[in-house]
């Protein structure tokens, strides 16, 4: 898994990011368990099935989004000025 193959390497986004990224992938399959329940927090709109993975996307849209800003930002430092592109 490459989530733990970059240690010590600079990268764009930091390790935390992918873990929390596959936990948010394996947590939008909790819809194929609500099938089997009608009631409690198990069923269509419950706890499990409905708000821990729309409350996860949101957390994850705004980590990534975050991220991804800081990366574009580092990257934007990072290069010398002489080698912007003429118009």
């Amino acid at each position: 898994m490459s989530l733990t193959q970059t240690r010590g390497a600079s990268t764009a986004f930091p390790r935390w990011i992918g873990y929390l990224t596959v936990w948010q992938a394996l947590q939008s399959f909790g819809g194929l368990v609500a099938m089997l329940f009608k009631s409690d927090p198990l069923a269509w709109g419950g706890l499990i099935p409905f708000y821990f993975p729309l409350t996860l996307f949101f957390v994850w849209v705004i980590a990534i989004s975050y991220t991804l800003l800081r990366a574009i930002r580092e990257q934007e430092g990072s290069q010398p000025a002489d080698s912007a592109v003429a118009t």
